[in-house]
């Protein structure tokens, strides 16, 4: 009669360490620490498996999958009793690894689960359970990053920039951890993390110094590599589009480059001129009536409206200076260089247009050659000393005012040559010629008849590339759209037939001069 409730009682006993058990240990920790002591054969695959007690989501299964290596490593017999001798010889934190884990009657329970557990399997395939606690404990470790990352970026005293950097450094530590621990196996995740963590800490640093800004045009930024901290120069004829052209470029940067901020010097149009074709390109409306609506269009103004809440939105990362102030000297861009880079990760691009218009404080020279010689080399230290990017336009030689202009436009300014990073010839023949080859008609557009003007890469100091670039140029919204490879080629092509053309015309004549 009295053994009755001894056994009742031990049954109670028993279930409340299972349940402890299930509550502690994880299934597949738990699954795998039991297959391991029943069958010593495995140990060679938990060895090759690299997995670690640090590994495992509960301390406690850690410190036993410790035992179990400890016994290994002294060659001695998964048993009970040798088990809990390993894990009672070891001293953590002013206690043995057996009390913490929870006394021998939880190792009891472990040795006892096949029994107690009629659905439990022993696992055989022990290195795809030990890839399974793995994940699940990277899972948790990320989840615990991004939950700490969350509560640090309610604190307002600290900066944004830094709380992330820090835990994306986190983030990487873990799967660095994780990457360096897992066998080469096609059937595990281990290439995916190496790429995503190669990903995340080189992708933006290897697009900025090997790949520059993103432009907005893909041919283009495709021929430079991007855009570089250093100096471009875009040159040609009077009214080709130069300041229409820097405006699209300056728009596309900021849009494209969340970390972009551009530095706008209009020496030749005011504030409010560049921003109505700011509000043009965005909203794709005449840049009359985005500077000033003369005929009530309901839904044009809407589009106009937009357009402006748009662009206002990038005020804090698109500055324009004019001369309303007063000139501009070479010493104001400077300051306000310094000015703008305060922030390391901001990248700055600064547009001069034109650069003649620059000013000079307590400076002479001879000629417009000599003053250019001597504000490039000033410019080209900003550009390293300051790391940001300027972009440049002047005015090729009156000649090119009646023709395609060639590297010969140039020469007069030798100095032009030396110090840009890059060197760009823009011009539109329909300005000159109306029955130019190089129009194309959109019958659904504002302009119907629209020009193709050319962009001549006659400078490429990163990748050589030099050719033409071609681009439709809606007037109305003073925007420019790259057209496709294939429609680049053509109009090369045009080029090369119209000039053979026009040579054996001459020769034939008998005007030909070399």
């Amino acid at each position: 009669m009295d053994k009755k409730p001894e056994n009742k009682e031990k049954k109670v006993i028993i279930e409340t360490f299972q349940q402890k058990i299930i509550d502690e240990f994880p299934k597949n920790e738990k699954d795998f620490i039991v297959s391991v002591l029943y069958n010593t054969n495995l140990i060679d695959q938990v060895i090759k498996s690299k997995l670690k007690p640090s590994d495992f989501e509960s301390f406690k299964a850690g410190l036993i999958f410790k035992g179990i290596l400890d016994l290994h490593a002294e060659k001695l017999e998964f048993n009970c009793y040798n088990l809990k001798e390993i894990l009672h010889s070891t001293i953590l934190r002013n206690s043995t690894s057996l009390e913490i884990v929870g006394g021998s009657s939880i190792i009891d329970i472990i040795y006892e689960i096949p029994q107690i557990e009629k659905d439990f399997q022993f696992s055989t395939k022990i290195k795809r359970l030990a890839q399974k606690i793995k994940n699940s404990n990277l899972k948790n470790k990320i989840a615990d990053i991004s939950l700490n990352l969350i509560k640090k970026l309610k604190n307002l005293r600290a900066s944004p920039v830094d709380i992330v950097k820090k835990s994306l450094n986190e983030y990487i530590t873990q799967l660095d951890n994780f990457d360096s621990n897992v066998e080469d196996d096609q059937h595990n995740i281990k290439s995916h993390l190496k790429t995503i963590s190669h990903n995340i800490r080189f992708k933006d640093e290897e697009k900025q110094r090997y790949f520059g800004l993103d432009m907005g045009y893909p041919v283009f930024s495709n021929y430079l590599d991007g855009l570089q901290n250093e100096i471009y120069v875009i040159a040609g004829p009077s009214s080709s589009g130069k300041t229409s052209f820097l405006t699209q470029l300056a728009y596309q940067i900021t849009t494209v480059n969340d970390d972009a901020t551009i530095l706008y010097f209009s020496l030749d149009q005011s504030v409010i001129d560049i921003t109505a074709k700011l509000i043009a390109i965005h909203g794709k409306i005449p840049v009359d009536y985005a500077k000033n609506p003369l005929i009530k269009d309901i839904k044009m103004e809407k589009t106009r409206r937009d357009a402006m809440a748009f662009i206002s939105e990038l005020k804090d990362r698109f500055y324009i200076f004019d001369q309303g102030n007063g000139e501009i000297t070479l010493e104001d861009i400077d300051e306000t260089i310094k000015e703008f880079r305060e922030s390391p990760s901001t990248n700055i691009v600064v547009i001069i247009d034109p650069i003649f218009s620059v000013e000079l404080q307590n400076s002479s020279f001879n000629d417009r050659n000599e003053f250019l010689w001597f504000i490039l080399k000033k410019l080209k230290i900003l550009c390293h000393s300051h790391k940001v990017s300027i972009i440049l336009s002047m005015n090729t030689s009156c000649e090119s005012e009646l023709r395609r202009p060639t590297r010969k436009d140039l020469f007069k300014y030798d100095s032009i040559f030396h110090e840009p990073y890059a060197i760009f010839l823009l011009y539109n023949e329909y300005s000159i010629n109306q029955s130019t080859p190089f129009l194309e008609y959109e019958w659904e557009s504002e302009d119907v008849m629209i020009p193709i003007s050319e962009l001549n890469i006659i400078k490429n100091k990163m990748r050589g590339h030099i050719g033409r670039i071609f681009f439709k140029y809606y007037n109305s919204i003073s925007s420019y759209k790259e057209c496709v490879e294939l429609e680049i080629d053509n109009y090369n092509e045009m080029i090369v037939n119209i000039d053979e053309y026009k040579l054996k015309s001459e020769l034939e004549s008998g005007d030909y001069s070399p």
